[in-house]
């Protein structure tokens, strides 16, 4: 079985994680109340303010080869059969909880391929600080880089007041490079806090494959996909920042 997904932003995890008590199956204690995820269908919107932007995303979707579905047979003659499976990193019980086609492809496979091996030691502190340390200074701000470099004044008090919502130190606004606060906010605080305590589908995904023996690869690790981040030039990395704070 190949696991095909976006990871969960890694900078946040890896920061988050720093502090986490070894073992613990969330991104983050958090504490304060509980932030409550609420959302709406822009589709509606679209087709009622732009019918033919409607029309267009309606007609891209319907050509997208494969666009329904998230359990794909993978064949080829002469070989067994794979299967790729689309996830997302809630723990959301409408997708936590698998399907007899799921379960039935997850036990045919010999070998589970997630995108990284370490999925269910995710919430493991000595993981994260190992795959942080594998990059030395890499996650750090260069003078010149620091959010309060790029940003303008209001957008950089955005930034800080977005942090305490996560509740995370205000200071990692000038500590980490601009990649990794932004993936920070590549998902609302509320679907972060979501995962605290409880288990997502990648993590299920890889207990499951380990508890019946599976062999367990990934097509990469935590800090290849850290050092990658860490690898995004300058000149990208501000306009990013700034791109993605004003959407908060």
């Amino acid at each position: 079985m190949r696991m095909s997904r976006f990871l969960p932003p890694l900078a946040a995890l890896a920061a988050l994680l720093a502090a986490a008590p070894a073992g613990a199956e969330g991104f983050t204690s958090v504490k304060g109340p509980a932030l409550l995820c609420q959302g709406r269908d822009l589709r509606p919107e679209i087709a009622s303010q732009d019918p033919a932007l409607a029309a267009e995303i309606a007609r891209q979707v319907a050509a997208m080869p494969f666009g329904k579905g998230r359990l794909f047979r993978i064949t080829k003659p002469g070989v067994k059969p794979s299967w790729l499976f689309g996830t997302v990193h809630v723990s959301d019980k409408r997708v936590t909880v698998f399907s007899p086609a799921v379960q039935a492809a997850m036990a045919e496979a010999r070998t589970v391929a997630l995108e990284v091996a370490e999925a269910d030691q995710l919430g493991d502190a000595g993981v994260m600080q190992a795959a942080m340390a594998s990059i030395g200074t890499g996650m750090l701000a260069e003078p010149g880089e620091r959010a309060e470099d790029v940003l303008a004044k209001p957008d950089f008090a955005r930034l800080e007041r977005e942090l305490e919502t996560r509740k995370m130190p205000a200071a990692m606004a000038n500590a980490l490079k601009p990649v990794f606060l932004t993936m920070m906010f590549a998902e609302p605080a509320c679907v972060s806090q979501s995962r605290v305590g409880n288990s997502f589908v990648d993590l299920l995904v890889a207990r499951t494959a380990r508890a019946s023996g599976k062999t367990v690869v990934g097509l990469e690790t935590i800090a290849e996909q850290l050092g990658v981040l860490a690898s995004f030039p300058g000149s990208m990395q501000g306009p990013y920042l700034k791109a993605s704070v004003r959407l908060l």
